[in-house]
C-alpha cells in the first residue's frame, strides 16, 4: 500500500529521480577535468617546466600528449624538435621542424632552424666530398676522362 499524501504519485517520483539525474550528470560534466583545450595547455605548461628543468624524456611525453590531442599544433612540433635537438637526436630534430613548417609555412623560427642544418648538412657533403676527392686522387683521371671526350665530341663535330 502506498501513501500518496506523503510521497506523491510515482510518476511525480520518475519526473524527480530524471530532474536529479539531469542535475547530476550536468554537475559532473562542469567539474570534470576539462576539456581538450584544457588538457593540451596542461600538458604544454608541464612540457616547458621539464624543458626549464632540463628533464627531457618527461619533456618528450607531455609533448607527444600534446599532439595526440591536437596533431596539427605547430608549436608542439617545434618545442618538440627543440627537445630531440637538446638530446641530439638530429634527424628527429629535422623531421619535427619540417612539420612545423609544413603545418605553419611561415614559422620564422622552424624555418631559421632548418635553414641552418640544411646549410650545415651541404658544407659537410661538400668537405666530405673534397677530401675523398683529394685523398682518392681521382682529379687527374678525371680530368684526363674529361678531355677524351672533348675530344671524341670534337672528332663528331668534324664529320
Amino acid at each position: 500500500m502506498s501513501v500518496p499524501f506523503l510521497y506523491g504519485s510515482s510518476r511525480e517520483m520518475s519526473g524527480v529521480r530524471v530532474m536529479s539525474g539531469i542535475v547530476l550528470l550536468a554537475a559532473v560534466t562542469v567539474t570534470a577535468c576539462g576539456g581538450p583545450e584544457e588538457r593540451k595547455a596542461k600538458y604544454f605548461a608541464k612540457a616547458n617546466e621539464y624543458i626549464d628543468a632540463a628533464n627531457y624524456p618527461k619533456a618528450r611525453v607531455a609533448l607527444r600528449n600534446v599532439l595526440k590531442i591536437d596533431p596539427k599544433d605547430a608549436e608542439a612540433y617545434y618545442l618538440f624538435a627543440q627537445v630531440e635537438e637538446k638530446e641530439k637526436n638530429w634527424r628527429n630534430a629535422v623531421q619535427l621542424y619540417q612539420e612545423a613548417v609544413r603545418l605553419v609555412p611561415d614559422h620564422a623560427a622552424a624555418l631559421i632552424t632548418l635553414a641552418k642544418y640544411y646549410l650545415e648538412a651541404r658544407l659537410t657533403e661538400r668537405r666530405h666530398w673534397r677530401k675523398s676527392f683529394q685523398q682518392n686522387q681521382m682529379l687527374p683521371s678525371y680530368s684526363r676522362h674529361c678531355t677524351a671526350n672533348n675530344g671524341a665530341i670534337e672528332r663528331r663535330r668534324r664529320r
